[in-house]
């Protein structure tokens, strides 16, 4: 095994083991702060919705006691602006369908849900992503479930002149001082807590 290829084990093998301790705290979250911290965090996520000039925006839908950001889709639809959510079609394709208030749902193999609306677009036309994660380090690399879907989808995009502004949404304990990026990690420009806004 070459230097760089166990450099890559050890590597992966603290991630994991970053990962496992920190969804473990996430799941021990109760209703109530999970319900509290989201709308802190909704609150610092609007304003910067407010202070930019958006037309077309990526979310998520919470699973597993991310924070949800219902407030701030909402806030989106009363400004007009276009909402979107990510549709896994395989391990190498994600696209981007629209969500409105009358969408209908159907549930991934994760069990997320994701909009039934034909309309599609392409990733250089979001203005804004916002993306749920497992962890932050302390360059702004984005630490998921693993999988890397959105490594993926967003990387496979680097040639674009025009890349969505990438917002992290995650609690504060999820910010790490720590750093464990590899070349495929996907950055995020700012991560908001329930503590505030983080820049990178």
């Amino acid at each position: 095994m070459t230097v760089n290829r166990f450099y890559a084990s050890v590597l992966n093998a603290v991630k994991e083991d970053i990962r496992r301790s920190l969804l473990k705290r996430r799941r021990s979250l109760s209703k109530e702060t999970l319900k509290q911290v989201s709308c802190e965090i909704n609150t610092h996520l609007i304003n910067e919705i407010q202070n930019r000039d958006l037309k077309k925006i990526l979310v998520y839908q919470s699973i597993d006691n991310e924070p949800s950001i219902e407030q701030t889709t909402e806030l989106a639809w009363q400004k007009d602006i276009e909402v979107y959510i990510p549709k896994v079609i395989s391990k190498e394709k994600i696209i981007i369908n629209r969500l409105r208030k009358n969408s209908s749902y159907s549930k991934n193999k994760f069990g997320i849900k994701e909009s039934n609306d034909l309309d599609t677009i392409e990733l250089a036309e979001i203005d804004l992503a916002v993306l749920p994660l497992v962890g932050i380090d302390l360059n702004g690399f984005r630490l998921g479930y693993g999988g890397g879907y959105y490594d993926r989808f967003f990387n496979q995009e680097s040639e674009l002149s025009r890349k969505p502004f990438i917002i992290g949404a995650g609690y504060a304990f999820q910010v790490l001082e720590v750093s464990f990026a590899e070349d495929h990690d996907l950055k995020c420009d700012s991560v908001i807590t329930e503590k505030g806004v983080l820049k990178f």
